[in-house]
């Protein structure tokens, strides 16, 4: 009897203390949504691997994988720009706002 009640006692405090502490960092947070894709050559329909796609003026970037997916956290609500770059294209900004939930990009080869 006494292990089910330290049970309880420790499930409660746990599931407490997250929610005060989950309160306070949600008013520190920008919201967020999370963008998946493919990037592809814009000629040939190719998926590019390893394009880098960097969040403007932040240090947040993610690559590509070898089929060309990727998957970043975005700010809603913002006029940032997301640069996608690889050797040999060129560079292609698109601002956050017109980005969905699944955003494809092709890029041109210089």
């Amino acid at each position: 009897m006494k292990k089910i009640g330290l049970i309880l006692v420790l499930l409660f405090s746990m599931s407490a203390g997250s929610s005060f502490a989950g309160n306070n960092d949600k008013k520190n947070e920008k919201a967020t949504k999370l963008v998946s894709g493919k990037v592809i050559d814009q000629n040939t329909g190719e998926s590019l691997a390893g394009v880098e796609i960097k969040i403007d003026g932040t240090d947040e970037k993610v690559y590509t994988d070898f089929e060309g997916n990727f998957f970043i956290s975005v700010p809603v609500n913002s006029n940032q720009s997301i640069t996608f770059s690889a050797l040999s294209y060129s560079l292609e900004k698109v601002n956050v706002s017109q980005l969905g939930y699944h955003s494809d990009i092709s890029l041109k080869n210089q």
